[in-house]
């Protein structure tokens, strides 16, 4: 999973490396990373991601995905990508729940990876 997390850091700090312009292009890339990747914890990931955002900007449409959650606070492209990347590590650092993912080791790596950013 610390894998996983790191290939999302690394593509929002250089998307323009894999072609990604906008949120919506991020949302396709890692989509097709977890179905070629197989692994259901990646998903249920994003999905936790999700509702992390939606918690903090008391969203209450019950089917909105974190792209369209995000794409509304901006009409500028770049802007999408910095904010999911801003949002994002504010999640890693923030999100209690993630104890469900990671061990304690990988938390604190995770935490100084951010801190980094």
């Amino acid at each position: 999973m610390v894998d996983f997390v790191k290939f999302i850091l690394h593509i929002l700090g250089r998307p323009k490396m894999y072609y990604i312009q906008k949120i919506e292009d991020f949302y396709y890339t890692i989509n097709g990373y977890i179905a070629g990747a197989k692994n259901e914890n990646y998903n249920l990931f994003i999905e936790r991601f999700t509702i992390y955002l939606k918690s903090k900007y008391q969203c209450k449409e019950e089917n909105i995905l974190y792209v369209s959650l995000i794409r509304s606070m901006t009409i500028y492209d770049e802007n999408t990508l910095q904010i999911l990347k801003n949002e994002f590590i504010e999640f890693l650092s923030n999100d209690v729940t993630l104890e469900d993912f990671f061990s304690s080791k990988d938390l604190f790596f995770l935490n100084e990876l951010c801190q980094s950013r």
